[in-house]
């Protein structure tokens, strides 16, 4: 093979491993995922905006853990949402959760949540979903439930949490624990797609010693 030939071959060959990798990664990075869109509008009431960077809370550990509010705080600033905009026991700021979740020792070592201690102490059923279809999330927003997905910051980087609380124009709006604006962003923020649901039912009815990550 003459020398021009060969250096085009190699490139060639290396593209296509390059590609090649990049759709494995995609196809690794997405597995467990529900692409969702929305099929009505349902636009949010008044809604409460709470951010884990908050000056106020943003040092506080998860617990025991070597976690803090600004790094893996989204689940509970998530929640502390809900419950001011649900119908639970109390209202908390994000700052106030942590230290009541950290109290009642809510956290693992590792700052996961324990949702059968959560339960307990808020007196809810947190009901724990797979990545559910766009549907079934309008049904609970239209009930005044508040679901919480579970997504990859940008469609493709680490997990986080947002609180679903609309839809429009065919996607899901969302808080984002991460966005300083008291606005609701577009689901299409992170490919809209998500990787599991939770949510909060007045009254304890069942428990799991399941933990999730933050």
């Amino acid at each position: 093979m003459k020398g021009k030939k060969r250096k085009r071959f190699v490139w060639l060959l290396s593209a296509f491993l390059a590609a090649a990798a990049v759709c494995c990664v995609g196809a690794y990075v997405l597995r467990g995922s529900r692409r969702i869109g929305a099929g009505r509008d349902i636009l949010p009431g008044e809604l409460v905006f709470y951010n884990q960077l908050d000056e106020r809370w943003k040092g506080d550990r998860l617990g025991a853990s070597g976690y803090d509010m600004e790094s893996s705080g989204c689940l509970t600033t998530c929640i502390a949402m809900i419950t001011e905009l649900q119908d639970v026991s109390r209202s908390f700021d994000p700052g106030e959760l942590n230290a009541f979740f950290s109290d009642k020792q809510c956290y693992d070592a590792e700052g996961n949540l324990l949702w059968e201690e959560l339960e307990g102490a808020l007196s809810v059923t947190a009901i724990r979903r797979g990545p559910m279809e766009g549907r079934e999330l309008e049904a609970l927003l239209l009930g005044g439930t508040y679901p919480i997905a579970r997504v990859r910051m940008h469609g493709i980087g680490k997990f986080h949490y947002v609180l679903l609380v609309g839809s429009r124009d065919g996607e899901f709006l969302c808080i984002d624990p991460l966005n300083r604006e008291e606005k609701p962003v577009g689901l299409s923020g992170f490919g809209n797609r998500i990787y599991a649901v939770r949510y909060l039912e007045e009254g304890k009815e069942r428990g799991s010693s399941t933990s999730l990550r933050k």
